[in-house]
């Protein structure tokens, strides 16, 4: 009995010949027909291993996870070591206190490092955010190919080139995770509220809301924003920080992590998981507070579990 193979090159006086190739029940190769002959043989032979080691590269492309930080700079220290990260300065003005405590909660709360490359986007500082500098921060980080962006600050004007520059993100894929806001408000903090951004708000250790979250139609989850732990320590004690920045920072690390475990988790994909993976708060269903609630990890990825294997 043999069995289909596929193709076998075998060198010949004039060059490279494939044949048909079929495996009996020993296991041993045995030459069918000739079906090419000398150059393009060689030729079509180059091409599939061209082919072959592009589809390897592509696949091990997808072993990191990327993520843009756009922000306030980032302070380097010990705690930053065993992290990939990057920096880019769209602007120079500014301290870097802010940038370092998201990113330290991004990456503290992923727990492999070694699957996550960071690129910290400096956009100035955040009390006084320029949004042409956040729309330059975006679009680098669109040019740098990245899988997630987070941006832990805002702006109150609804700004048309704004928006243009998140859609395009969105249409390439991007996921883009925002903080909702901390000014007791229930206007819509930019790019949060913008369609397809994910806009967090902030819950304490109790489940409930903080008192100066901002409520609206568009937040989507709510994250823990009471004294979050960063990987910053002064004085031998850890810096913590509250607020819905710190609250999109954790929900970007549950979401990094299920990426590493799924690659292809895409918008459409991330939208079910909220809605199916989520432990509800408030109002039954999605509400100005809590939006679709609090991401259940586990929960989430045995949902991703069931529809991806």
């Amino acid at each position: 009995m043999v069995y289909p193979s596929g193709y076998l090159c075998y060198t010949s006086e004039k060059g490279l010949d494939m044949y048909k190739s079929t495996i009996d029940e020993t296991g041993n190769h045995n030459k069918g027909d000739i079906v090419m002959k000398n150059k393009k043989c060689i030729i079509i032979f180059l091409l599939m291993i061209t082919a072959a080691t592009l589809a390897i590269l592509t696949y091990k492309k997808r072993d990191i996870i990327e993520i843009a930080v756009i922000d306030t700079g980032i302070n380097l220290d010990d705690w930053s070591k065993e992290y990939q990260i990057k920096k880019y300065n769209i602007t120079k003005e500014g301290d870097n206190t802010h940038g370092t405590y998201v990113s330290s909660i991004i990456l503290g709360n992923i727990h492999a490092s070694n699957s996550v490359k960071v690129h910290i986007i400096d956009v100035g500082e955040y009390d006084k955010l320029d949004i042409d500098n956040l729309i330059k921060g975006i679009e680098k980080a669109k040019d740098l190919n990245v899988d997630i962006i987070n941006i832990s600050l805002g702006t109150y004007k609804d700004d048309s080139e704004l928006k243009r520059v998140i859609d395009s993100a969105i249409e390439k894929g991007i996921i883009i995770i925002c903080s909702s806001g901390d000014d007791y408000t229930q206007q819509y903090l930019y790019p949060a509220s913008y369609p397809g951004v994910y806009s967090v708000s902030c819950i304490d250790s109790n489940n409930e809301p903080l008192i100066n979250n901002n409520r609206n139609d568009m937040i989507l989850v709510c994250e823990l924003g009471e004294n979050v732990e960063t990987l910053i320590t002064e004085d031998n004690k850890v810096k913590m920080i509250i607020g819905s920045s710190a609250s999109a920072a954790l929900f970007t690390s549950k979401i990094v992590r299920l990426k590493i475990d799924y690659p292809d988790l895409n918008n459409e994909m991330l939208m079910n998981v909220i809605k199916n993976a989520t432990i509800d708060f408030g109002l039954d269903g999605k509400d100005d507070i809590f939006g679709y609630g609090l991401l259940d990890i586990e929960k989430a990825k045995s949902y991703l579990k069931s529809v991806c294997d």
